[in-house]
């Protein structure tokens, strides 16, 4: 699809490769994905049984962002099915410059993750300065009265954990994700309203697991900020049989995993500046 590149790219689009430090011969990370603030989001490709299987047990979204930190209010990425209880938001706020937290709202049919304000591991400040790597894991509850646990990390290091209450398979009906907005990244997709609280951000090397990664492994793919290969394992981490969608975003939309390429809306453009350049 076209992406103000002059160019129209597919999943079969290939790209060039080279050789990094601590990397396999075949891995080279040249691209993120530039999303303006105003109507550019990225989804992962999700339908609304794919959403349901992976969000009934525990699992992990991992990403690398490049942020606008001047602009307030934004969400890093999320899904609000309009008319139900169903949603996951992660949103940025500052709570008076150059302080920002990180607020996280998780709900299905009713069933919460946790809603509040998270803090941060180091001042945020400046239009795009430095990538960041954030993942979230959810652990669920075997039943309901076991809580559900939430981990937030920002570059490796945990922000913020704790319990919520129980959402277990069963709180997790169809309904829930009746009117079927994909999850997005750079906004959060809202049926009926479209996209809520655009980010003016940068995002690369977006990956879902489906299981809670331990702190070992959130350490592992942070990688003191280089970026590697997901589907081989490295020091720490050993997660590459979990890792169901993995979009490397290099030129192309492309699930490295062969289930569902990605899309975008708006205008976005592919950009040079990796957490590696």
């Amino acid at each position: 699809m076209p992406l103000g590149l002059g160019t129209t790219i597919s999943s079969s689009d290939t790209v060039s490769t080279s050789v990094q430090k601590n990397l396999s011969p075949s891995y080279a990370n040249t691209k993120s994905l530039e999303l303006d603030g105003v109507g550019d989001y990225f989804h992962a490709g999700f339908d609304k049984a794919e959403k349901q299987a992976f969000f009934r047990d525990s699992f992990t979204i991992s990403f690398w962002g490049k942020f606008n930190f001047t602009n307030n209010g934004w969400y890093a990425f999320g899904f609000q099915p309009s008319g139900t209880s169903t949603v996951l938001r992660v949103l940025a706020l500052s709570l008076g410059q150059p302080f920002k937290s990180w607020y996280i709202d998780g709900s299905f049919n009713g069933q919460g993750w946790n809603t509040g304000f998270i803090g941060t591991t180091s001042n945020h400040t400046g239009d795009k300065l430095s990538w960041i790597h954030l993942a979230l894991v959810i652990e669920k509850g075997s039943s309901s009265s076991d809580n559900n646990k939430f981990f937030l990390y920002e570059n490796g290091l945990v922000v913020n954990t704790g319990g919520t209450n129980a959402a277990t398979n069963a709180d997790m009906t169809a309904s829930g994700f009746a009117s079927d907005p994909d999850i997005a990244f750079g906004a959060v997709h809202s049926t009926g309203s479209g996209t809520l609280n655009a980010a003016d951000m940068r995002v690369d090397e977006v990956a879902f697991f489906d299981t809670a990664l331990n702190a070992s492994a959130i350490a592992g793919i942070y990688n003191s900020g280089n970026t590697f290969d997901l589907r081989q394992g490295g020091p720490g981490y050993s997660n590459q049989n979990d890792l169901i969608r993995y979009y490397r975003l290099e030129d192309n939309l492309t699930d490295t995993q062969g289930n569902s390429d990605g899309g975008t809306e708006g205008d976005p453009v592919f950009s040079s500046d990796t957490p590696d350049s």
